[in-house]
């Protein structure tokens, strides 16, 4: 493709005027495709299941008690992080704010069965 374009700039009679934005048109179109294809392939976890809401929800929930659980390991809470998970999905304030790790580890169990349920009914969609 490269070559076809120094082709072109080097040679006016070669290629005219309206070849010449007929090429720039598809160079354009071409680019947006792959920055479409790149932006959809990217490993952003913003709308990666955008087909099964509730598998996005349960993955969220499943990730915030996750964290939530090795931070109390550390008894380090960075509650700033949590809140911003927290914001997309529903968690009680009592539960956001209870630091008992046997409680945390169970709401963490809990989560995780029900993003795998989750996981699998989506398999059979």
């Amino acid at each position: 493709m490269k070559e076809i374009h120094n082709t072109a700039l080097n040679n006016p009679a070669v290629f005219p005027e309206n070849l010449m934005r007929e090429m720039k048109k598809i160079d354009s179109q071409l680019t947006e495709i792959l920055l479409a294809g790149d932006h959809q392939c990217s490993k952003r976890n913003i709308n990666r299941q955008p087909w099964f809401p509730a598998l996005q929800d349960a993955a969220l929930h499943f990730s915030y008690w996750k964290q939530k659980y090795l931070m109390s390991k550390k008894r380090i809470f960075h509650w700033e992080h949590l809140s911003k998970i927290r914001h997309r999905i529903t968690i009680l304030d009592d539960d956001h704010s209870n630091c008992n790790a046997t409680y945390i580890y169970d709401r963490m169990r809990m989560a995780r069965r029900t993003w795998k349920k989750c996981k699998k009914k989506s398999v059979l969609l």
